[in-house]
């Protein structure tokens, strides 16, 4: 029994908002929906109310039942409640697939989708912007908080040596004590050697990394190249 949809179908939306299901997939729903008997039509629930989604959520049968079991088991009125309700409550809609084998996506369906084609159609980044604006980030870090960061350093190292503190440590392990000096002397060589590229390739690989999986759910995979195409131009900088 077929209880997983494998594959792809490229199907158009007309300008009645009906959309074709192809065959495999329809005998997906027929079998995901526990409610659904020979010569009726399978449930299928259209969720279009997340604002992280470019796309619309569909659900068998089956799997609503699941989502509003688990909803139900929430406590009334708690903030993952709430917003569950909204998602697949006030922001979902009940359709069917007809004999044809064609669905009518709910009026609102249709708008959260033609807000998604739009948002995608504006994915057009500035990649040299982006770059230009990092490498501000990377002059702006160097002429002002990176040498005061040196110089305390400097000063944190000669105070292990004045107070003693490093010899302590050299007593109880020397090892410790190289590792403390060699640590410390590679960590202001590696300060003083960064150049304005150099902290803005750290910056945008960071920022990259905190916004990626963020981007991704908004922007879907398209994101992807654009990210790489910044890392690289960031990289190859002198």
């Amino acid at each position: 029994m077929e209880r997983r949809f494998q594959g792809e179908s490229l199907n158009k939306v007309d300008g009645k908002g009906r959309v074709s299901i192809p065959v495999k997939f329809r005998r997906v729903l027929q079998n995901s929906d526990s409610q659904y008997s020979p010569g009726g039509a399978p449930r299928l629930y259209i969720a279009y109310g997340d604002p992280k989604k470019n796309y619309l959520e569909c659900l068998s049968g089956d799997a609503y039942d699941e989502i509003d079991a688990m909803i139900q088991a929430q406590g009334r009125g708690t903030p993952l409640r709430t917003l569950l309700e909204t998602l697949y409550y006030s922001k979902c809609d009940e359709t069917t697939v007809d004999d044809t084998g064609r669905l009518v996506l709910p009026p609102a369906a249709r708008e959260a989708l033609g807000k998604a084609a739009s948002l995608l159609e504006r994915q057009d980044v500035p990649v040299d912007a982006v770059v230009s604006a990092l490498m501000g980030v990377g002059e702006a870090t160097i002429g002002r908080g990176l040498d005061s960061t040196v110089s305390g350093l400097e000063e944190m190292a000669s105070l292990l040596y004045t107070s003693g503190l490093m010899d302590r440590i050299g007593q109880i392990n020397s090892f410790l004590r190289d590792g403390a000096e060699i640590g410390l002397q590679i960590t202001l060589n590696a300060l003083k050697m960064l150049t304005p590229g150099d902290v803005a390739k750290i910056v945008g690989i960071a920022l990259i990394a905190w916004l990626t999986p963020q981007l991704l759910i908004v922007s879907g995979p398209e994101f992807v190249d654009v990210a790489f195409e910044i890392l690289g131009k960031l990289w190859n900088m002198a």
